[in-house]
C-alpha cells in the first residue's frame, strides 16, 4: 500500500470516529432536549448498522463494539450489553448487505429497527424484568416507542455514512 492510500484510509476512519463522537453528542445533548414522551432515540446502533452496510461485516463488528463501549463510557448507555448487541448488529448488517440486501435507506432503517429492538428487549429482560425493577407494561410504554423513535432518526446517521463511503470509493454508482 502506498503512502497516499494509507493516508486516505486513516483519514476515512478518523472521519468515522468524528462522526461517532458527533452522533454521541447529538444523542446525549440534542435529542435529550427533543424527547417524545420522555424517550430519547438510540443513534449509535443505527451508526453501527450503517458502517457495517458500507464497510463490511468485520468493520461493522469492530465499530459496533467500539460504539457500544463508547456509549457505556460516556454514560449515554448504562450497560456494556450495548457493545455486544451493536457488535453483532454491525457484523450481521455487513453480511446481509453484502449477500442479500442492498445499501438503501429502507434497508438501513429495517436493520436499525432490528438492532435497537434486540438492545431494548435484552436490556429490559436482563436489567429491568429479571431483577424485578419493572414489568411488561414498562417495556410497552418505554421500549416500543424508543425502538420506533430510533428507527425514525436513522437517516441522520445513514446519510453521512453513505456520503463518506461514496467519497472514499466504497459505493459504485
Amino acid at each position: 500500500m502506498e503512502i497516499n492510500a494509507k493516508l486516505a484510509l486513516v483519514m476515512k476512519w478518523a472521519l468515522y470516529a468524528a462522526l461517532a463522537v458527533m452522533t454521541a453528542v447529538m444523542q446525549k445533548y440534542v435529542f435529550s432536549r427533543l424527547e417524545i414522551f420522555g424517550i430519547t432515540p438510540l443513534l449509535l446502533g443505527g451508526l453501527a448498522v450503517c458502517i457495517g452496510m458500507f464497510e463490511g461485516a468485520a468493520a461493522g463488528a469492530i465499530c459496533g463494539g467500539l460504539l457500544g463501549a463508547f456509549m457505556y463510557a460516556t454514560n449515554t448507555g448504562v450497560e456494556l450489553l450495548y457493545a455486544l448487541v451493536y457488535s453483532c448488529g454491525g457484523f450481521a448488517s455487513g453480511m446481509l448487505c453484502a449477500q442479500l440486501m442492498g445499501k438503501k435507506l429502507a434497508v438501513a432503517m429495517l436493520l436499525s429497527l432490528a438492532i435497537n429492538a434486540a438492545a431494548c428487549v435484552l436490556f429490559f429482560i436482563l436489567i429491568m424484568w429479571l431483577p424485578g425493577r419493572a414489568g411488561l407494561f414498562a417495556m410497552l410504554r418505554v421500549g416500543l416507542p424508543e425502538i420506533a423513535y430510533s428507527t425514525a432518526v436513522t437517516p441522520l446517521v445513514y446519510l453521512p455514512v453513505r456520503l463518506l463511503a461514496k467519497a472514499s470509493g466504497g459505493i459504485e454508482e
